[in-house]
């Protein structure tokens, strides 16, 4: 009884491969989330930079197109200007560094463009490059009169120059003009109104400090975010991992390992206990077949010695005859499951990644198409108004010579009237010159009491005047007060593709103040869009290359590891001690019951190895007792 507790102590046996696996499996997804993170990191900071670069873009070419309307309007009056002026003399006294009235007029009109916070620019010049009379760069005009002549052009802004660069990202400021913190200094050319057909620069100074903080704290904000995540999916496939490893792996290892050990030991258990009919099932494909044929041939070989040793004639059983089949080495099928498991986790680690890659990416583009958008369209409010002031006079003088009832009636009527024409003109001017890119502009009135329905009141395209019904989604922009939004699909109704920016500008009526007008303007950004959604692809592009890399790396490494540390692990804890039971039950079996097998703490086997020997130990002491009661049968013979 004492034996049959203490065989069955040892029959049931836990497997210590799950733990090994289970450590073995988290270093490497800890390897694979660690490559995932900086890789998630690089790809958030390529996405950053170009969304950095585009902002920076946007408003350098705002910049530019902008001041080329402006001095397409101001051009008139400078020319007026130099109409009096003797070349000689002003040859002369820019050589001595003298300001003629020109010059005096563009610093003027300069100033008084920055002061009205246009394109929030700090400083604005307009620079003369190098020639054959002029060495180097020479400052013409500026906000900052004191500047024209005395201030030194650097090399960085001479190598613009030449380079026709169309704008310098300056993070440390500009020392040289005692400006600090990141500033934009934006580079354009217009016709010089004094020398037709000389070309002269213009820079414009922007700080940029505030923006780019911006949006590098909200670009910080969003890679913490997604690192936090992909910690999080880590985390929560790294607690999968356990849970599928104790649910399907011990599953798997209860059925191909446990359970055959178990099998054996209670069968060493039933021959301790004397009954050696216990019978062995022997399922090809085991993990033990070598050892349960070794097992069922040492019980059958003991039946025919313990019978002979009695004097007794021992035929065997039906299943005796039961022959084994050619003996080789055999490889541990459970690897290959395990691998299987195993590499089936790290493909839905990799899909999770991915989305987490995916999101990130995509979350970082929109907030960085909607500072484009937003910035495109603050810029081109700033410039409109700007331009509006500079045009205002002359329409506030066409309006103080409209007669109300004439226009009312031009209205009823649908009829251009002067004004119209004239501001239509000007629109034609603004899209001709390349104001912001727009495509198309118009001056609107919306609805109210006095007419039911917004009306197009000019345009560059005088088709649309009174016949274009203005969309409902316009029309609830202004009762909104929205200042822009985007269409993808583009205006159908003016049979316009692609992606549109509209921006709605309200305007005072200097007629009927309480009935203000509405710029709307259309600006084409397919193609900025498109640079952006390339370089994205792109980005994508690299970025799951390099995660199915990631990925396609771990597997392998997953593979090679299980190949070389489980392949040792389970040879050394399962086939070698079954080996070596395979070969003590041969030894039993061919009449050595001295064979006694060593025992390791803590290995795969150690139970049945301790059944084994307990019962090897029953056989000595049932064999003795058998041939006693042999010899004393003979005796009494």
């Amino acid at each position: 009884m004492a034996r049959k507790k203490q065989a069955s102590r040892h029959g049931r046996t836990r497997s210590a491969i799950i733990v090994r696996i289970t450590i073995l499996v988290s270093a490497v997804i800890i390897l694979s989330a660690m490559l995932t993170i900086l890789l998630v990191r690089n790809s958030q900071r390529n996405l950053a930079d170009k969304c950095t670069d585009c902002l920076l873009q946007t408003v350098a070419q705002n910049v530019s197109n902008s001041y080329n309307y402006i001095a397409h309007i101001l051009m008139p009056g400078y020319v007026a200007q130099s109409e009096n002026l003797d070349m000689n003399e002003f040859a002369s006294a820019m050589l001595h560094g003298e300001i003629n009235g020109v010059q005096d007029a563009l610093n003027h009109d300069l100033a008084r463009m920055l002061d009205a916070g246009y394109l929030g620019l700090d400083m604005f010049m307009v620079v003369i490059p190098p020639s054959t009379m002029i060495k180097k760069p020479m400052v013409w005009a500026c906000d900052e009169p004191e500047l024209v002549y005395n201030w030194e052009v650097p090399g960085y802004m001479t190598s613009a120059i030449e380079e026709d660069a169309p704008y310098l990202w300056m993070e440390e400021g500009v020392p040289e003009l005692n400006l600090s913190g990141g500033y934009l200094v934006t580079q354009g050319k217009v016709e010089n109104p004094l020398i037709p057909g000389l070309v002269i620069s213009y820079f414009g100074f922007r700080p940029m400090q505030e923006e780019m903080d911006a949006a590098r704290s909200f670009f910080d904000d969003k890679e913490k975010s997604a690192n936090i995540t992909l910690v999080l999916v880590m985390a929560g496939f790294m607690l999968a991992v356990l849970l599928v490893i104790f649910l399907l792996l011990n599953r798997l290892i209860k059925k191909r390992v446990i359970g055959p050990i178990d099998e054996l030991s209670a069968a060493a258990e039933e021959v301790m206990q004397g009954n050696l009919d216990v019978d062995i099932r022997v399922r090809e494909g085991d993990e033990f077949v070598d050892l349960k044929y070794a097992f069922k041939e040492m019980i059958q070989g003991l039946r025919g010695y313990i019978a002979r040793s009695v004097g007794e004639e021992y035929n065997g059983r039906e299943d005796d005859a039961e022959k084994r089949p050619l003996q080789g080495r055999r490889k541990s099928s459970i690897l290959w499951q395990i691998v299987f498991v195993l590499v089936i986790m790290l493909f839905v680690y990799g899909i999770a990644a991915f989305f987490v890659l995916r999101s990130s990416q995509e979350s970082l583009i929109d907030h960085g198409t909607e500072r484009l958008l937003q910035t495109e369209a603050d810029n081109f409010i700033s410039s409109l108004d700007y331009a509006i002031q500079l045009e205002l006079p002359a329409y506030v003088e066409s309006f103080a010579s409209t007669d109300l009832k004439t226009m009312f009636a031009d209205l009823d009527a649908e009829r251009l009237s002067d004004l119209q024409r004239e501001l239509d003109a000007s629109m034609q001017e603004m899209v001709k010159a390349g104001f912001h890119g727009l495509e198309k502009v118009m001056l609107v009135v919306p609805s109210s009491s006095v007419n039911p329905e917004t009306i197009i009141w000019a345009c560059n395209d005088e088709s649309l005047i009174y016949e274009w019904q203005c969309p409902h989604y316009f029309d609830e922009a202004l009762q909104d007060g929205t200042t822009y939004m985007l269409m993808p699909d583009g205006i159908p109704e003016l049979g316009l593709s692609g992606e549109y920016l509209v921006t709605f500008i309200q305007v005072d009526n200097p007629l009927i103040p309480t009935m203000p007008f509405y710029y709307i303007a259309l600006k084409p950004m397919s193609l900025e869009l498109a640079a952006i959604d390339e370089f994205c692809d792109k980005e994508r592009a690299r970025a799951n290359l390099f995660l199915a890399s990631i990925l396609e790396g771990s597997i392998i490494l997953v593979i090679i590891i299980l190949f070389l540390l489980l392949n040792h692990m389970i040879n050394k804890q399962i086939v070698h001690p079954a080996e070596e039971l395979s070969q003590a039950a041969r030894k039993v079996m061919e009449g050595d019951l001295d064979v006694a097998v060593s025992v390791h703490e803590g290995e795969e086997l150690e139970g049945l190895k301790r059944a084994f020997n307990e019962m090897v130990a029953s056989l000595r002491d049932m064999l003795s007792k058998s041939v006693e009661a042999g010899t004393d049968r003979g005796e009494n013979l």
